[in-house]
């Protein structure tokens, strides 16, 4: 994990630091394509001391040709909450200075570089032990970047889990470290499998009933019925990226 550091102008340092934005939009220059998904960014004021500062994490990083595009592609809301529309969003980013002159004439040189973040200022590391079967090598995708979502039951221990938060999977003596990028919520496993596809959930599957006798093994389908009655929701989609750590 690599330390940066962003200045932020208000309203848009506040509403990042409260979670209102949290995608952050730069020139894809050289000092920005230094930034990875994992990696910490510090963020100040400019209109403030720096005693009001805050620790972000990465957990998207996602190029485009233009801030347009980047803008349409989430809507205005996430990026710039105090800003009605995409032509002011458009305006607002692509009028700041740079070295290149501003950031509009950085754009066609570069690209527009947009971030994800995670208010999250500790981490904290979770440990899954894991087996390894024959049948469904759940490690062994999880290490080489197959598998990108696990499934659990939103319980007291996974309920906790937050974006930005690491995963340690343990096998036997093997260990894989990752970091939550996102966590989305649905009402049962089919809802699950049908959303994140059993591509990036269960590689080896070829259908979602497979896949729902899969789970049927491994989690009480009951207690998920039970929670989503009282919480509108049962089980998670944990989004995990392998890092080095």
């Amino acid at each position: 994990m690599t330390n940066h550091e962003w200045h932020l102008q208000e309203p848009h340092f506040t509403d990042m630091k409260i979670g209102k934005k949290i995608y952050e939009m730069r020139v894809y220059d050289e000092k920005r394509r230094k930034i990875n998904i994992g990696d910490k960014i510090k963020l100040l004021s400019e209109d403030f001391d720096s005693n009001g500062s805050f620790s972000v994490i990465v957990v998207e990083k996602i190029i485009f040709d233009n801030f347009r595009n980047a803008l349409r592609d989430i809507g205005i809301r996430k990026i710039l909450p105090s800003i009605k529309t995409l032509n002011n969003g458009v305006e607002l980013y692509e009028k700041f200075p740079h070295k290149e002159g501003t950031y509009k004439d950085g754009a066609k040189k570069f690209g527009v570089v947009r971030f994800k973040v995670s208010v999250n200022n500790t981490p904290k590391i979770h440990v899954i032990h894991m087996k390894n079967p024959t049948e469904h090598l759940m490690f062994d995708y999880i290490k080489n970047g197959t598998k990108t979502v696990i499934g659990k039951i939103l319980n007291e221990t996974f309920g906790t889990y937050i974006s930005g938060d690491k995963i340690k999977f343990i096998c036997k003596n093997e260990e894989i470290m990752t970091l939550i990028t996102d966590i989305k919520r649905y009402e049962n496993v089919e809802n699950y499998l049908r959303k994140e596809t059993l591509k990036n959930t269960l590689p080896h599957t070829r259908t979602v009933k497979e896949g729902i006798d899969i789970y049927k093994n491994m989690v009480s389908f009951e207690e998920i019925d039970e929670l989503c009655s009282k919480l509108y929701f049962g089980f998670l989609g944990i989004h995990i990226l392998v890092i080095n750590d």
